[in-house]
């Protein structure tokens, strides 16, 4: 029987409803993300800047900051995600050298 590992927790019932026939499974989490609080996060952020992000997860930790800047992004999903909390989304690519290399040759200044 072949076997699946995931990094990402996955509901055991969706696993069972689509897998358990044929594959055996199982789940280490190898990246744990913690989102710092607020007093935390903000004085790190530079204001009047470009923001690149890379993740659902970083919209998750600055979704509550007064942010007004361009944002470039990698993903779509990362990209709705912003657009839904009314952050100014310019560009997004499907990956970061994608976005990098838009970054680099349209020299868009970011911090």
């Amino acid at each position: 029987m072949k076997k699946l590992l995931f990094t990402k927790e996955i509901s055991k019932e969706l696993l069972n409803e689509n897998l358990h026939l044929k594959f055996e499974f199982n789940y280490i989490p190898f990246i744990e993300i913690q989102i710092l609080p607020e007093q935390e996060l903000k004085p790190q952020i530079l204001i009047g800047t470009n923001y690149i992000l890379s993740s659902q997860n970083a919209v998750d930790a600055i979704s509550n900051l007064n942010l007004i800047e361009h944002f470039f992004v990698v993903g779509k999903n990362t990209a709705e995600k912003l657009k839904e909390f009314n952050f100014h989304v310019q560009h997004y690519e499907n990956s970061a050298s994608e976005l990098g290399k838009y970054l680099i040759e349209n020299r868009i200044p970011v911090s």
